[in-house]
């Protein structure tokens, strides 16, 4: 299964892989960038506080 997600612990923002520049341009050695398989994973994980990305998900 591939991970679908990437959250950026700075701005505590989660895109879609490849859903917008942020996302399509991060490198995986990248320290505040961390990819997730599912929304659920990224929310149990830092309990709400965090955001969509307005571009990636604008047609979801």
């Amino acid at each position: 299964m591939e991970k679908k997600y990437v959250l950026n612990t700075k701005t505590k923002k989660y895109h879609i892989i490849n859903g917008c520049r942020y996302s399509k341009n991060y490198l995986k050695s990248d320290t505040y960038m961390k990819e997730y398989y599912s929304e659920e994973d990224i929310i149990a994980e830092n309990q709400n506080y965090v955001s969509r990305c307005k571009t990636c998900f604008k047609n979801k």
